[in-house]
Order: C-alpha cells, then sequence, then structure tokens
C-alpha cells in the first residue's frame, strides 16, 4: 500500500477514525480533519492541531482579488472601496470568499457603494451561506449556558476587547449561570464557558488593557461577522434591543421602546443626553446597560415605567454627576453599577432597594454614604473604593453593619486581577465604610478586617465575617483588658482566624483571663471565647502600654487547665513596644508553641527575660511541671529568633534551649544580655552542632557595655557548643556584625575558612 493523504473538512462531531476503515500509522499515510471545534479534534486524536488565524490585510485582498473570477484590475475608485469592504471581513476566509462571490463581474462604482452600504449594516445578513455556517457553530452549543453567554458577548460593541472578569460579572448579574454559592465556583465556571466558546471558535482569546488601573487583562473578543450572526439571532428569537459601538448621540426614539423588550445594551456611543419626556414603556425590561457614555444627565421619567428593571449599568459615564430619584422607587433592582463615573456626587435614597445584591461605586466623587444603606439587608458585593467619603454618622455606621446580612459573602473584586478575590473590609472614622482591595495583584484569596480609630463595645457590636483570615485593631477604644474577650464583641467565631494585630489599643493586659470556669463561655450563643485562637498562625502585639503577659489567672482557678488546642497552630509571634511587660514567655505557655518558627520581641522596656521558670506551675499537669525542673526549654521548630533594643533584658532563659531547626539568632541593643543560653538537639544530650543554624547577628555595641566581659564569655561559649565538628564549618557561613567573631578558628577542630585580619582579636585578649 502506497503511503496516501485524506482531508475530511466541515467536521462538527467526533468520530472513531478506525471504525470508518481509514489506517492511520500506514506506511507515512496522514489525515487532515478540519473543523471549527477544538473539542472535536481532540476526541478524533490528532496529534497536532493548527489554528487558521485571520489573514493580514495583504493575504485577505490577494485571496478576494482571486476570487473573483477572472481576476481583473479595479478602477481606482472602486479598488479604494473593495479595500475598505475587504478590511471589514477581518480576515476571516469564510467573509472574504463570500464578498468576493457576490462582488464577482461588477464592475459599476454605483453597485460597489451600495454593497459597501449594506456592509455597514450585516454582511452576515446579506449572504444566507455565510450565517448559515456561523449558525451551525451556534447550534452546536448544546448548552442554554453557552448559548446564553454567547449571545450576551455581542452586546458590546465591534471589535471591542471584552476583558474577561468583567464579562464573568455580568454573566453573573444577568443570571446567566448555576445557582452557586460561592463566588469563585461561579467565576470558575464562567471562565470555562469562555474557554469552550474559544474552542469553538466562536470567541477570540485576546489581551487588552483595563480601563480603571491600566494594568493588562485577559480579554476576549468576537470577530465582527460572528457578532452579525449573533444579532441576527437575538432579533430572530429574543425581545433585544441592541445598538453598542454605532455612534448614537441619543436615546432611540420611543417608538423603538417595545413593550415586550427584555434586555437593552446602548454601551459604547456617544449619548450625552436622553430627550426631555422620554419614559420607555418597558414593563418587562430586566437588564439595560448605558455603560461608556458622555451621558451628563439623566431626567426621573426616564425610569418612571421600568419598574422591572433589575440590572442596571451606567458605569463610565464620566460626565454624569447626579442621578435622577426615580431610582429609588426601582424596588426589583438587584445591581447598579456606577464605577468609574467619576463627576458622580450624588446617589438618591436607597432604602427602597431591598432586593439590591451588588452595588459598585467605585472612582465615584460621593462624600457621602447614601442614605437607607442600612436597609439593603440583601447586598452581597459592595464597592465604594476610591470615593473620598466623609465619616459616616454614628446611627448609620451601627445600622450599616448590623443589617448588610452575612459579611462573610462581602467581597469586591477589580477586572485586571487573574480571578476574583475576596474581601479587605476597613472601618475608621477617617476613611469611613470602605470595602476595597490590596493595590497588587492577589496571590491567594484574602479575607481580611482592619478596626482603626472606633469605639466598641456592648452598644456598638461589630458584625465581622464568619470566614475572617486577617484581624487589624488599631488605636480602638472599648476592647477591655483582655483580648478574648475583646472577640465577644464581633460576634464571630472567627474560627479561620489566621493572623491577628493588636495596635495601639491601651486597654489591653493579657490575651486569655481566667477569672472562672464561666468564663470560657459567653452568652446563650455559646461563643467560644478561644475559639479564634485556635487557628491563629501569626500574631502581633504592637505598642500595648498596659500590656503585661499572654495568660492571666485569679488565684482560685490556678489550676485550670488550658486547652491544648489554644495556640497549637501558632507559627509566629511579634511582640513591640510593649513597656509594661517584664517576661515575654512561660512554661505553660510554651506547651502550645511547640510550631512556633518566628520570634521577633522589640522596644520592650522593662523586659528582663524572654522565657521565664516562674509561675510555671500554674496550669500545668505535676508531669509537666515537674518537666521543667530540669530548666529546658522546647522549640522544635524555632527558625529566627530576634532580640532587639531591649535595654533590661539580662537574660534569655535560665536554661537550655531544645532546638535542632534554629537558623538564624539576631541580638541588637540587648547591652545588659548577660546570659545566652545553649541550643542543644536533645534534653541532656551533648552538645551537637545545629545542622540548621546559618547565621548570628550581634551587633559590636554589645561588647562595649557594661556586660561586655559577661557577654564575651557567653558568646565565646556558644561558640565553642555551636563548633565543636569539623562539619559545621562546612554547613554554616556565620555572618555576624562583630570583628572578633571572625578570629573563631580557635574554637573549630580544624582551621576556620574565615579571613583573619591584622588585628587582634578581642577574645585572645
Amino acid at each position: 500500500m502506497e503511503a496516501f493523504m485524506i482531508i475530511i473538512d466541515d467536521v462538527w462531531t467526533p468520530f472513531h477514525v478506525t471504525r470508518i476503515g481509514i489506517p492511520i500509522g500506514v506506511h507515512g499515510s496522514k489525515l487532515i480533519v478540519i473543523s471549527r471545534s477544538l473539542e472535536v479534534c481532540h476526541h478524533v486524536g490528532c496529534q497536532k492541531e493548527i489554528k487558521v488565524k485571520p489573514l493580514c490585510e495583504n493575504e485577505a485582498w490577494t485571496l478576494f482579488l482571486d476570487k473573483l473570477h477572472p481576476p481583473v484590475e479595479l478602477p481606482s475608485d472602486v479598488k479604494e472601496i473593495a479595500m475598505s469592504m475587504v478590511k471589514r471581513c477581518g480576515g476571516l476566509l469564510l467573509g472574504i470568499m463570500a464578498l468576493a462571490g457576490r462582488m464577482k463581474g461588477v464592475n459599476d462604482i454605483h453597485e460597489w457603494r451600495e454593497a459597501s452600504k449594506e456592509l455597514d449594516g450585516s454582511f452576515v445578513r446579506q449572504n444566507v451561506k455565510a450565517f448559515d455556517i456561523f449558525n451551525l457553530s451556534y447550534n452546536y452549543l448544546t448548552d442554554y449556558r453557552l448559548k446564553h453567554c454567547f449571545l450576551y458577548c455581542s452586546f458590546y460593541s465591534k471589535n471591542y476587547k471584552i476583558p474577561r472578569n468583567e464579562l464573568i460579572r455580568m454573566f453573573i448579574l444577568e443570571g446567566l449561570m448555576d445557582k452557586i454559592k460561592s463566588r469563585l465556583l461561579l467565576f470558575d465556571q464562567g471562565h470555562v464557558i469562555l474557554n469552550r466558546l474559544e474552542s469553538m471558535c466562536l470567541l477570540e482569546s485576546d489581551t487588552g488593557v483595563d480601563v480603571g488601573n491600566h494594568r493588562q487583562t485577559e480579554c476576549v473578543k468576537m470577530h465582527c461577522l460572528i457578532r452579525d450572526m449573533a444579532l441576527k439571532r437575538i432579533k430572530l428569537d429574543f425581545n433585544y434591543m441592541v445598538k453598542s459601538g454605532i455612534g448614537l448621540e441619543h436615546t432611540p426614539d420611543e417608538n423603538e421602546w417595545k413593550v415586550d423588550l427584555e434586555n437593552v445594551s446602548l454601551m459604547h456611543n456617544n449619548i450625552s443626553s436622553i430627550p426631555v419626556g422620554t419614559s420607555p414603556n418597558c414593563p418587562k425590561l430586566s437588564s439595560m446597560t448605558l455603560a461608556s457614555n458622555p451621558l451628563r444627565l439623566i431626567l426621573d421619567s426616564f425610569f418612571f415605567q421600568l419598574k422591572a428593571l433589575k440590572v442596571l449599568d451606567l458605569s463610565r459615564n464620566y460626565e454624569l454627576e447626579v442621578l435622577p430619584n426615580s431610582i429609588s422607587q426601582m424596588r426589583n433592582l438587584t445591581a447598579l453599577l456606577l464605577f468609574d463615573c467619576c463627576r458622580l456626587s450624588f446617589v438618591p435614597l436607597l432604602g427602597k432597594l431591598t432586593a439590591l445584591k451588588e452595588l459598585d461605586l467605585y472612582h465615584t466623587a460621593i462624600k457621602n454614604v447614601p442614605e437607607g444603606m442600612e436597609r439593603l439587608v440583601n447586598l452581597k458585593c459592595l464597592n465604594m473604593y476610591s470615593t473620598g467619603l466623609r465619616m459616616i454618622p454614628d446611627e448609620e455606621f451601627q445600622g450599616g453593619l448590623d443589617n448588610v446580612g452575612t459579611f462573610c459573602h462581602l467581597f469586591r473584586y477589580r477586572q485586571s486581577h487573574e480571578g476574583p478575590i475576596f474581601y479587605t473590609i476597613e472601618v475608621s472614622p477617617n476613611l469611613s465604610l470602605l470595602w476595597f482591595l490590596s493595590p497588587g495583584p492577589c496571590q491567594i484569596s484574602t479575607k481580611k478586617v482592619t478596626l482603626s480609630s472606633i469605639e466598641l463595645g456592648r452598644k456598638s457590636a461589630i458584625v465581622l465575617p464568619e470566614d475572617i483570615q486577617q484581624l487589624t485593631i488599631i488605636k480602638c477604644h472599648g476592647l477591655g483588658t483582655c483580648l478574648t474577650t475583646a472577640f465577644s464583641l464581633f460576634n464571630i467565631q472567627g474560627r479561620g482566624l489566621t493572623d491577628c494585630v493588636i495596635d495601639n489599643c491601651f486597654e489591653i493586659e493579657c490575651i486569655i483571663k481566667m477569672s472562672s470556669l464561666d468564663d470560657q463561655l459567653v452568652g446563650e450563643s455559646n461563643f467560644s471565647l478561644w475559639a479564634p485562637l485556635e487557628s491563629l498562625e501569626r500574631l502581633s502585639l504592637l505598642s500595648l502600654p498596659n500590656f503585661i503577659r499572654f495568660f492571666d489567672w485569679e488565684l482560685e482557678v490556678v489550676a485550670t487547665p488550658i486547652p491544648y488546642s489554644i495556640f497549637c497552630h501558632l507559627k509566629s509571634i511579634t511582640i513591640s513596644s510593649c513597656h509594661r511587660m517584664t517576661t515575654s514567655f512561660t512554661p505553660c505557655l510554651l506547651q502550645h508553641l511547640q510550631n512556633l518558627e518566628l520570634v521577633e520581641v522589640m522596644r520592650c522596656d522593662q523586659l528582663e527575660e524572654i522565657i521565664t521558670d516562674e509561675g510555671g506551675k500554674v496550669g500545668l499537669s505535676p508531669s509537666i511541671s515537674d518537666q521543667h525542673s530540669h530548666i529546658s526549654f522546647n522549640f522544635p521548630r524555632l527558625k529566627k529568633l530576634t532580640l532587639q533594643h531591649l535595654p533590661k533584658l539580662r537574660s534569655i532563659c535560665k536554661g537550655n534551649i531544645i532546638c535542632k531547626s534554629i537558623e538564624k539568632i539576631r541580638i541588637i541593643g540587648c547591652q545588659n544580655l548577660t546570659r545566652i543560653p545553649l541550643f542543644v538537639s536533645a534534653i541532656d544530650g551533648p552538645p551537637n552542632p545545629l545542622p540548621a543554624l546559618r547565621a548570628i547577628e550581634i551587633l559590636k555595641e554589645e561588647l562595649q557595655c557594661t556586660g561586655a566581659v559577661v557577654s564575651r564569655k557567653c558568646l565565646k561559649r556558644m561558640v565553642k557548643v555551636l563548633c565543636v565538628s569539623p562539619e559545621l564549618e562546612m554547613k554554616l557561613s556565620i555572618s555576624i556584625i562583630l570583628d572578633f567573631l571572625a578570629y573563631a578558628s580557635e574554637f573549630f577542630n580544624s582551621p576556620s575558612k574565615v579571613q583573619r585580619p591584622s588585628k587582634q582579636c578581642p577574645l585572645e585578649k
């Protein structure tokens, strides 16, 4: 058998090559499958897929002339018209060939002009063959969601690059997606739909610049000829009016607003005004977009008869300053999009819009929160970033937080990011009530709340999201003396809380206070005070002038054990400017810090010891208490220890620290430190080298203070322990800010590789 090549064109459904008797791979034979569906190519098992891209202008013109049959030399005036018509085919082979077939033998310039005018309307409507082929692609979309989402893409103007996230957002608002509670899953579903439409060659992938933040973002684009087909399907099957990107300067005449209209798109036009008295009678209209127009004013009458409207998009109307009061009566409205209306300074009363789920006021000029916000009980997505809001009145502030609904569903996203981003909520009298995003791309889903400079307490309880991950409290009053008690003010379990920062809160004295067993549970809701501490991974205590200790017991409850789950996931502790604290950790606390990796203690003026064994029996079982009589403190996962600017610090601890994982020790500004503990690998074990240690940093000034001699001895003793084996020298790169540590070779069993300066080492004196 000789080698052969078979070409199968216009394939729409998968088939089994072997079942129809094609011997693939025999004697170098080839099979070429031509299809508009990438999925068909995948199912057939094509080894190589080649996407036929649109032709460039020169290639398109050459093909057009070749298909005129016979090729003729067009007059210059006709040639100019013909070239513009070919250009409008967008390099699509089918369109170019259909156009050439239609204009074959036409020489009169008047006919060319008339054909060009028809092409401006819809070339596909004038060519049955082209429509049938494009329509076949549409008909092979078996999922109704795919069809509706595809048709919605035609609402955008011709050749417009549509940001993926913006488009998926509109799919959700229009109800074109499955009813899934998770916003993240909805966006995943949206991307799958767009990928399917791309694989069917109904959409093209592209990149563009986000209008809001001028960043590159993933986009899709609909070819102008395919858009013609989509618009024809809309006209045949739906009561929609789509007049996007056609240069309108006024809204359509009132006779075009049919009584059975359901959806209207007038985006990307030059509409600057709506004729006085215009009041469309469209009782079924559920969605309307007037986005990206230079609208200056919308009169009340325009919305009077649009009672069924659910989605209203007025975004990117840069000249719009005031919304009409009639919007206040649109009780069925679920989404009001006003982002990038940079001059908009007034939004009417919103209290009656109880069905509203999404309100986007991003980059507007409003100074005050719209009246009635506290009654928007179904609001799920609120964006008020970059609005220049003033202070919220107290009563409005409390109502808004109490009645917006479950805050765990509140978030907003920015279209330039590759995926939906969750919430960062910041509450402050200076910043008003803002839901906004971090400026950079989000690598993980962030659920963060910041409370700044506000009065807390039982009378001003704040309902925070149940799925909060990061909590920051700055300069707030009314928290009380105990942090866990403060959690009850927020009415959350907080079992997903991973990060907590407490900064400049003057009342806080401790984390947990055990005054009675009843304090473990609060109220009828059985709210656990300790729940937020069980998942905590990072804790920062900053500028707390009255903070004394982590655990605080009264005498009658000294034997009360604290659940092991407290701090069991804690990896990082930062303590700074807590000037009443004299010691950081107790043996009781260390039991809960077995996963600790980072310890930073800085600028605590009264701190004398990092780990104390005094009071070690409080809350301990006898076996644990007896264990601490050996004065060994276990940090199995500790990697970095930083002690900085602690003027009264004399000792880190009175015993040894069991830690094989330590990588870096940093001591700065601790001039009274007289004892550095041994870091050993096991209890009562020999002083083995620490395999993970990479750096010890101690400022030179530490040896020039009163305790310099003692400090040198401690350091000398420590270096001996660290460097007992010749292998350690190869593993350890000691990066110390002390000149004398360069002379540590006398403590090694083999010569040191550290270069020796000419001056005498302080340790050799």
